[in-house]
Formats: C-alpha cells, structure tokens, sequence
C-alpha cells in the first residue's frame, strides 16, 4: 500500500494536468456545437430599457479607451457611476447588467455589493473600455467581495435551469462566457 501511495504522490500533478487538460478539452468541444435554439430568444434590452427608464435612446459611443485603476478611482468616476447607473429587475435587464450606450443598467434584485461590482463593471464599458477580462480586473480590485457574489449569483443562475437533455450546450455556453470574461487578450 505504501508503494501506492509513494507512486501516488510523485504522479499526482501529471494525472491532475492530465485531467484538467482533458476537461478544458472536453469543454471545448461543446463550446464549438450549435446551440442556436438554446440562445435564440435573447436581444439586447437597451432600446426598451432606454425608453423605459432614461427618456429614449442617445447613440453617442465612446472612444475606446485602455482603462488603469488609477482612471477609476478618483471621486469624478464614482460621480459619473451615481448619475449613469439605473436600476431595474433582472426580468427586464436580462443579465446582472449591461452598458446601453449612455447608461449603465444593474439588476435591482442583487446582493448590495454585487450590485455595486456591476455598477461599476457597466461604467468602466460607458467610459470606453471593451475588454471583458480587463474590465472586470478592474472592478473586481474596487469591489472584491461582490465580483465574488456576481460570480456566484450567475453560476447559482445558470445551474438552478440547467437541462439535462441540453447539458454539452449549457456547459460549452458557460465555458465561452468564461474566456469571454476572464481569458479575452484583445
């Protein structure tokens, strides 16, 4: 037995590289199905969340900008996020947030710090930064604990509807908003 476990041991990071590689594999592969029917019913709410809560639709869209923290934490960005940030149901936002262009649209039924993570993350877009990974970098050092909460809320989400008959779609879709968030380069 001691021979087992000695073998064990001095294997165990190449069977787990192994079985991580093997699991993004896998992950990768349903990434790549066609899974129009699960996807098909989403647009975005900006057109109706704009004539609903800001008074119609402004297209004025900011140059993009590589953002650093230093740009985002000072007081004339917070002020900026107070004034942009409107709150609604997830319902109607379809998402923990979104960036519509001149506001920033956070679902009203989070937790108060991922709330605010959101707010932030959607303002960071209006100010002009496009990438995912780097926008929410950003607003994960001002807002730890709910970049942690919105993670968590959109995982519990996601796996509270999840099918088994569509499983490969579901778990390809989340590994796709995975790189999307935190893997994106450009």
């Amino acid at each position: 037995m001691t021979e087992f476990i000695r073998f064990f041991k001095k294997r165990f990071i190449l069977i787990l590289t192994v079985l991580i590689l093997v699991f993004i594999s896998i992950l990768e592969l349903f990434s790549k199905r066609e899974c129009a029917d699960l996807y098909k019913n989403f647009e975005s709410p900006c057109f109706d969340l704009m004539d609903k809560y800001a008074g119609g639709f402004n297209y004025i869209m900011p140059d993009e900008k590589d953002f650093t923290i230093s740009d985002i934490n000072n007081p004339e960005f917070f002020e900026r996020v107070e004034k942009r940030t409107i709150y609604a149901p997830m319902s109607e936002v379809k998402a923990n947030g979104i960036a519509c262009l001149t506001h920033a649209f956070v679902a009203s039924d989070l937790p108060r710090p991922a709330k605010r993570y959101v707010a932030i993350h959607e303002n960071i877009h209006l100010e002009g930064q496009r990438n995912e990974a780097r926008t929410n970098y950003l607003a994960a050092k001002l807002e730890p604990i709910g970049f942690v909460e919105t993670v968590l809320n959109s995982l519990w989400l996601t796996l509270k509807n999840l099918k088994f008959n569509k499983l490969p779609c579901q778990l390809g879709g989340l590994w796709n908003i995975f790189k999307i968030y935190f893997l994106q380069t450009n």
